[in-house]
């Protein structure tokens, strides 16, 4: 599996550089990158003539206020789950999962789904576990690793300490809820039983059954002194499967000689059971027994047989290390079983190349099929796998190591934030269903707000049946702070009436779909702002992995080309872009100007500017016109105008306002697409689309009785579109700038 969203190449200084031979082979890359401030990531290849090694690496700073190392277990224990999903549900807000592989062995061949070995959290026993049966097994040794009482990793032996006490005597407990062996007492409590031996029934067993235990027996911790009452004794030949009380315990002597010491226990009796581990584990954070140990002092030292398979044969390895002065842990990972790309290494090759990072003590944790490591990439609101599980995808476990940053989240007092300025198509890939597609930075006379480029999505919809949709992924997803209200976006659009979406992921790595437009809602033509709303209920922190177009009506796909430039996260509710370069808050025409843009009925320059003070053209006010009546386009006569050919831009506009009416010619009988509009003739034109009628106790003074478009500005003043200007005059020889003919369309409208 490809190592997503790496950076720039950086190294441990007690690493070798590229290219040299090391341990593990020689070093063909080294990529890595901060994941936090208390964490690094690191991705090496190695390669010998006859293997290839993968390996990943966390480096954490535990001296780091905000960076914990955690052990999450499974709710309920008998439930396994895979890291990723183990991470995904530990992330929130003010405790970012940003790192985490597996931990404990599992039981097999048992029928639970069990840890293997001692997992004690706080000082509570989660689980008390089996050893290996012989010193080929990784977990012969007591081993554990975990973080003492100081805040510190520690990797040692541990010895339980569990005992019996009836009448002053005491007698030990050998293990917690599990398989009962020859000569040994075994504590029962109902976690995860109801019965000691199962289906069956033991004759080699004696069996107590105390109740009224004085702690509730699902929650035993080091350091406690549990008494209860014996209600129960089953002595051995009488073939016992004790039900297991579910406010007491059964205690389980497998043996003639355990008999014997249990021979004076009656019913009525007290006994007490005392649950210690020595002092270095004692009130730890949390440990979990796992094994073999791999380095003691800077030193390979495995406390395991060397020639057995498990330890000899190369295989996907996890592990856990410190440094000397127990400030940095690194989790490592190397994949295996995998011809080509990653065959594993044995025991022996894992502590050396431990040392090489500066190991002074390590532990091998459970790995084969189980070995994961999950990363926060950058960008990322969670993490996500970055390495090669052997078995093709991620193996469900019982716990994890966990890789936290608990920094609270940047509050965000701005009304919004530029978070992508879209000056890179670099940033951006392409991915599609049912279509074809391309990203590129506008170049030359296309579209560009402020005069910066944008990105340019061209995309080809019309391919098989069915939704089809091109999609721009960035590379890096966009990490919000805090919890934006929506996401805006300036888009400069086609026209073609598709969906344009976008792909937003929770802090626990769930998928939601925003809308930025409705479902046909790409019905402009140039820039347009657009905000699609974030749900305010997900699990920060949050990200925007993607925008799209897409359309699932077959008859309704077509081609198109989208701009779109400056996303940005919004976090007031009142905030407002001002929709052209050139007209800010303020401007005595932006409500009317603002009005026909939702309306699609202007969308500005290529620019992103309106001109408001540049004069109309008569071009410009039949495309006005015709987009807000509604004028069909189809089947219009040739107007007959002699500047005006099928090839001339806007035909069509310029033959349907001629053919309905709303323009004639001028001179020559010339149209004058590009000539600009007279105040006189705005107003002709106005009234013959709106069918004005009426005569206005105003008059102009510049405008007598029978001037030519006399009616027409009276009908204007009529019907309260114009009352001139405050010197009396009318200005009817004068141009028509985009401002004014904006205003007196939008009050027809009203």
């Amino acid at each position: 599996m490809a190592i997503i969203g790496l950076c720039t190449m950086l190294t441990f200084s007690s690493m070798a550089t590229v290219g040299a031979t090391t341990i593990l082979g020689e070093k063909r890359s080294e990529a890595g990158f901060h994941v936090s401030p208390g964490v690094f990531y690191t991705n090496q290849k190695f390669s010998t003539e006859t293997s290839n090694q993968n390996v990943n690496v966390l480096d954490v700073n535990i001296n780091d206020p905000f960076t914990r190392l955690n052990l999450n277990v499974t709710s309920p224990i008998t439930r396994l789950s895979t890291t990723g999903v183990q991470a995904l549900l530990n992330n929130r807000v003010d405790h970012q999962v940003v790192g985490a592989v597996n931990a404990s062995f599992n039981e097999t061949g048992t029928g639970f789904s069990l840890p293997a070995n001692l997992i004690a959290l706080n000082n509570q026993i989660l689980h008390f576990g089996i050893l290996s049966p012989d010193a080929n097994g990784p977990n012969f040794q007591r081993n554990a690793f975990g973080i003492a009482k100081d805040g510190k990793p520690l990797i040692d032996n541990y010895e339980p300490n569990l005992r019996m006490i009836h009448n002053g005597n005491s007698l030990r407990i050998h293990s917690i809820n599990t398989q009962r062996f020859s000569n040994e007492l075994v504590l029962f409590t109902p976690t995860n039983r109801t019965k000691t031996v199962g289906q069956q029934t033991s004759q080699w067993s004696t069996e107590i059954v105390v109740t009224n235990a004085s702690k509730n027996m699902n929650q035993l911790s080091f350091g406690d002194r549990v008494t209860g009452t014996v209600s129960q004794v089953a002595r051995l030949g009488e073939h016992v499967n004790s039900e297991i009380p579910a406010n007491g315990f059964v205690l389980s002597g497998n043996g003639g000689a355990l008999a014997g010491s249990l021979a004076n226990v009656k019913v009525g009796d007290q006994i007490s059971i005392d649950i210690g581990i020595d002092p270095k584990w004692q009130d730890a954070r949390y440990m979990i027994g796992t094994g073999p140990i791999l380095v003691r002092d800077g030193k390979v030292n495995i406390n395991m047989s060397l020639t057995s398979s498990f330890a000899r044969d190369p295989h996907p390895r996890t592990a856990v290390a410190y440094s000397k002065d127990r400030d940095k842990v690194f989790l490592v990972t190397i994949d295996g079983r995998q011809s080509g790309f990653s065959n594993g290494v044995s025991l022996q090759r894992l502590a050396e190349y431990l040392i090489s990072l500066g190991a002074d003590y390590a532990i091998n944790l459970d790995g084969g099929g189980s070995t994961t490591m999950v990363v926060r990439n950058p960008g990322y609101g969670f993490p996500a796998l970055v390495n090669s599980p052997s078995d093709g995808n991620q193996r469900g476990v019982s716990s994890t190591l966990q890789v936290v940053d608990t920094r609270a989240p940047k509050k965000v007092t701005e009304q919004a934030i530029i978070v992508d300025p879209m000056t890179r198509a670099a940033d951006w890939k392409i991915e599609t269903a049912r279509a074809t597609a391309s990203i590129a930075m506008n170049t030359g006379s296309a579209p560009a707000r402020n005069g910066e480029p944008a990105v340019r999505l061209n995309y080809d919809l019309t391919g098989p049946s069915g939704t089809a949709a091109a999609y721009l992924v960035r590379n890096r997803p966009i990490l919000f702070d805090d919890r934006p209200l929506q996401v805006g976006a300036w888009v400069f659009g086609d026209g073609r009436g598709h969906w344009l979406r976008g792909t937003i992921f929770d802090g626990q790595g769930k998928q939601h779909n925003i809308d930025f437009t409705t479902q046909a809602g790409v019905t402009w033509t140039g820039w347009r702002y657009v905000r699609a709303n974030v749900p305010n209920d997900l699990p920060l922190p949050i990200s925007l992995e993607r925008m799209y177009v897409v359309q699932t009506a077959d008859q309704k796909k077509s081609k198109g080309t989208l701009y779109i430039d400056q996303i940005q996260a919004i976090y007031q509710s009142n905030y407002q872009v001002d929709r052209f370069t050139d007209m800010k808050t303020g401007h005595w025409a932006l409500s009317a100007i603002s009005m026909l843009n939702d309306r699609n009925v202007i969308t500005g320059m290529f620019d992103g500017s309106f001109r408001p003070n540049q004069s109309i053209t008569r071009e410009q006010a039949a495309i006005m016109l015709v987009r807000e009546l509604g004028i069909k386009l189809d089947n219009r006569p040739d107007p007959g105008f002699a500047d005006v050919t099928k090839s001339t831009p806007n035909y069509n506009v310029i033959a349907a306002v001629a053919d309905e009416g709303l323009f004639t010619g001028k001179t020559g009988n010339r149209f004058e697409p590009r000539e600009t509009l007279t105040r006189a003739e705005m107003a002709v034109i106005l009234q013959r689309a709106y069918k004005l009628n009426g005569v206005s106790d105003v008059t102009f003074k510049d405008v007598a009785s029978k001037h030519w478009a006399n009616g027409a500005i009276q009908a204007l003043a009529a019907n309260d579109v114009t009352k001139g200007f405050p010197d009396g005059t009318f200005k009817p020889s004068s141009d028509t700038t985009r401002a004014e003919f904006s205003v007196f369309l939008s009050r027809l409208i009203k």
